[in-house]
């Protein structure tokens, strides 16, 4: 009996049975040969094909599982349950008092994996003679009665679905005593479609695909930076090729911008699909959105914690799900079976996420990448390929998790995610205005914007900075306030010094007290100032020069910042030899400390009363650099003792107007 349940052979049997008994081509199947007859069946119906010698072919195509089977004198000689997959089609011919049968049957998903199984039947047996690998986007045709060539894209690490860098081929030889040969395996063997006359369509300009794609998701309850990056994978976010034709892959199966893939039997029922599939780009989105969602629906992958679609970390499976269950999906793969095996680089998942959150990429967003360690994946024997996720149907991962960045509205006060440029206008290209650090205060002010380019994913928000700027910001680098810090209890958001505050505390250049307070109004000592200034210019701690304080022994714990803070020349001492590092900074000692960290040179004449001798220069710079207004409109306060809270405020301000070197 050659039954199977989903069960595929490994490479290494194969190709055992690839080599049995191999003949030269003199010894295949001649003349007598009849035509081959090719007949498709429906992806969901039934079918009963009479065989030679009273034996009969089977086929139940439906959802969730498809069966094909090979019937003699009422015993079931071939079995095959075919799980999210269907039979497609069957290939008869006669030859030398045998019949042969080549059995063409698919994996559902966008991948479009083909598999094919070949049999001899006669008036005494019926027996399989061959079991193929699976073969992504694989196209089988038959060269005469006793050959056959599958051709399947192979992809390289940034190939689009569309456009495979390579297509390959294996050609089969039937022979004389019915075993299987690879007869020829070429690489490399990608011939371009001719060129031909300007068709008539165009495809929108990028901004207007984007606008859709973003709609689309959003009124599917779908985060969109998802979504585009599948539609970025399938197509490049194309419709039509750049000729003026409905972009179709290589192999004619998938069709428009997010590469649908039906059946031929689907497409036949359903007169008029195809051709708005292939014209129409705002059906085409839709009915990528309908998959993607019955991907997210779907029981037969895991869920994530409570499954809520509006975190983009818990579509892991969907994603997977999306381009199918076959094993090229797997992660686990070391890239060696990959490479044998003939999958693409990575798993299509891994691929999705890259276009979200490659920093140079076309999302630069941050999402946590998958705990793929935990995953459990099982397989219904060793040489089956379609991936089981049964063992384990829920997985739970620790936070925080990622949502969409395409819903803030204006008067919202967010913050930047990252060290990211102010743009004069909305894309990447325009004029930096300045530069912003992590963890700043922006309000928005106004609607979401795209650019006209789509390697641009994300959308640029108007934006109004804590100093008065106005620019562009992209959406990618833009976070709810209250998920960038954790508020101190004596520092609460409403507060003067909060934003500036958040913004050092993010970027690791300030903490609060071991009780979790800030305490915002106590005097900053000069030890204090000195542990910032290293945080914030990153100073080289390991490779210090001993600055010789009387007051500072080098086996003391932030010996290393005092140091570096001293060979740095931001703080001298005071003469005397000494530190004196509880000493409480004044705003005078503040001016010339910032001048000196950040090499301020401008000066400008100040309206204040109170500035005169060795700070007058620094207070000089500071003001012309808007570092400072002052504690009224003629006094500075040079020897006013300087707050946690002010010295945050002057630090951060420095930080966003001294020239970036």
């Amino acid at each position: 009996m050659y039954g199977r349940l989903a069960v595929r052979f490994t490479w290494a049997f194969m190709f055992a049975l690839l080599f049995v008994g191999v003949t030269s081509g003199s010894n295949a199947h001649a003349v007598e040969n009849t035509a081959v007859q090719t007949i498709n069946f429906d992806s969901i119906g039934s079918r009963v094909i009479e065989l030679q010698g009273g034996a009969q072919l089977s086929v139940q195509n439906g959802e969730p599982e498809s069966e094909i089977a090979i019937l003699r004198k009422d015993l079931r000689v071939y079995e095959n349950n075919i799980p999210l997959g269907y039979a497609e089609k069957v290939h008869i011919w006669n030859a030398v008092g045998n019949q042969y049968a080549a059995i063409e049957y698919r994996l559902s998903g966008t991948g479009s994996v083909l598999l094919f199984d070949l049999f001899v039947i006669n008036d005494e047996e019926v027996k399989q003679i061959f079991a193929s690998h699976e073969y992504t986007h694989g196209k089988l045709t038959m060269l005469g009665a006793d050959s056959l060539k599958v051709t399947f894209p192979t992809y390289e690490k940034g190939d689009v679905n569309v456009d495979p860098s390579n297509l390959a081929s294996e050609s089969y030889l039937i022979n004389t005593d019915n075993t299987v040969s690879l007869k020829s395996e070429t690489e490399n063997d990608y011939n371009p479609l001719t060129a031909k006359a300007a068709g008539p369509y165009s495809n929108p300009a990028p901004e207007v695909i984007n606008k859709m794609l973003t709609k689309a998701a959003i009124d599917n309850n779908i985060p969109p930076e998802v979504f585009k990056a599948i539609v970025w994978q399938e197509s490049r976010w194309r419709q039509f090729t750049s000729d003026g034709y409905p972009l179709i892959g290589y192999d004619g199966r998938g069709l428009g911008i997010t590469q649908v893939t039906y059946s031929q039997s689907h497409l036949d029922k359903n007169p008029g699909l195809e051709e708005r599939l292939k014209t129409d780009i705002e059906f085409n989105i839709n009915e990528g959105i309908k998959i993607l969602k019955e991907k997210w629906n779907s029981t037969y992958v895991p869920w994530i914690n409570d499954h809520s679609p509006e975190e983009i970390d818990h579509w892991y499976f969907a994603i997977l799900a999306y381009n199918g269950y076959s094993k090229k999906n797997d992660p686990r793969l070391t890239a060696e079976q990959r490479t044998l095996l003939k999958y693409p680089k990575e798993a299509y998942q891994d691929t999705i996420y890259y276009h979200m959150t490659y920093d140079e990429g076309p999302g630069q967003l941050y999402v946590k990448p998958f705990p793929v360690s935990e995953l459990v994946i099982n397989y219904a024997s060793s040489t089956a390929t379609l991936m089981d996720f049964s063992a384990k149907k829920q997985y739970t991962i620790p936070g925080p998790f990622t949502t969409s960045k395409h819903f803030f509205v204006p008067g919202n006060t967010v913050a930047t995610t990252a060290e990211v440029s102010l743009r004069s206008s909305a894309t990447k290209d325009s004029t930096r205005k300045r530069f912003m650090l992590r963890g700043e205060s922006v309000q928005i002010t106004g609607g979401i914007r795209y650019a006209a380019d789509n390697t641009q994913h994300f959308g640029w928000y108007p934006v109004k900075t804590m100093d008065g700027s106005v620019g562009y910001i992209a959406s990618s680098y833009l976070t709810e306030r209250a998920s960038i810090l954790s508020v101190f209890p004596d520092l609460i958001m409403s507060v003067r010094g909060y934003p500036e505050v958040a913004t050092l505390v993010e970027n690791k250049v300030i903490s609060g007290y071991p009780d979790g307070t800030f305490r915002p109004d106590v005097p900053l000592n000069r030890l204090q100032a000195a542990i910032m200034f290293a945080n914030e210019l990153e100073l080289d701690l390991t490779n210090v020069t001993d600055p010789g304080f009387n007051d500072v022994d080098p086996a003391y714990r932030f010996y290393p910042q005092i140091a570096a803070v001293q060979n740095a020349g931001i703080f001298l001492g005071d003469g005397q030899g000494n530190f004196n590092g509880t000493q409480e900074l004044t705003r005078g000692q503040m001016a010339a400390a910032l001048v000196r960290a950040y090499k301020l040179t401008e000066r400008t004449e100040t309206p204040f009363t109170d500035v005169a001798g060795v700070f007058k220069s620094s207070i000089e710079t500071i003001y012309s650099y808007n570092i400072t207004s002052g504690v009224s409109d003629t006094l500075y306060g040079t020897n006013d003792k300087l707050s946690r809270r002010d010295f945050s405020i002057f630090l951060y301000r420095t930080i966003v107007k001294a020239p970036q070197n």
